[in-house]
């Protein structure tokens, strides 16, 4: 489900328009390409250093706790953001709501968000679409819930290895270059001491 959720996210970048100072508003860009890029530290500190107090603030704090794990917290900054901001970015954060309980397995409240989200924003289809899936996974029995859960870390398995088998091979030719390039050296040096020697008998 982690690769659902990735793919799901939203991370709204309501900046340009919004904040009279294009500096800020670069900096706030740049925050926001960091959140993606799972460097947490130095988009938190852009955020605190730029003091801002917009209604898509909450949201990004919410995306930024979220990426640094702390679920509880951004649970409350998204319910926070899905209360002040406009429509469409309280729809996005009743969304994310969904997926953090759809990753939870707690497929009421996920259902719960996805409709509070389709009601902010009735043409969103992939919280459509999470609602039917949500509801399809509430639906399932223990037993095929457990089967779905053994398919999904069977293919994180197959997955991990082929990262695994890639890397080897990765290292393998960058251990047959290296090899060559030594090899390479140490017939250039022989082949210089033997110029020098040549030289000195003439």
């Amino acid at each position: 489900m982690k690769k659902l959720l990735v793919a799901i996210f939203f991370l709204v970048i309501v900046t340009t328009t919004v904040m009279a100072s294009p500096v800020d508003s670069y900096r706030l860009r740049k925050a926001n390409s960091y959140i993606l890029n799972g460097q947490a530290e130095q988009a938190e500190a852009i955020y605190n250093d730029l003091h801002l107090n917009k209604p898509y603030m909450p949201y990004n704090y919410g995306w930024l706790n979220y990426v640094k794990g702390d679920t509880s917290k951004a649970t409350e900054l998204f319910e926070g953001a899905a209360r002040v901001a406009p429509k469409g970015l309280a729809a996005n954060s009743l969304y994310n709501l969904g997926n953090m309980n759809f990753e939870k397995q707690d497929m009421p409240k996920a259902i719960d968000y996805y409709i509070k989200a389709l009601k902010n924003n009735p043409k969103d289809k992939a919280a459509k679409y999470n609602l039917e899936l949500a509801r399809i996974m509430a639906s399932l029995t223990p037993q095929q819930k457990k089967q779905q859960k053994k398919n999904d870390q069977k293919k994180d398995e197959k997955k991990e290895k082929q990262k695994e088998k890639q890397k080897k091979q990765a290292e393998q030719i960058l251990n047959s270059f290296k090899d060559k390039e030594q090899k390479d050296f140490r017939t250039e040096k022989a082949q210089g001491a033997k110029k020098q020697h040549v030289e000195k008998d003439w």
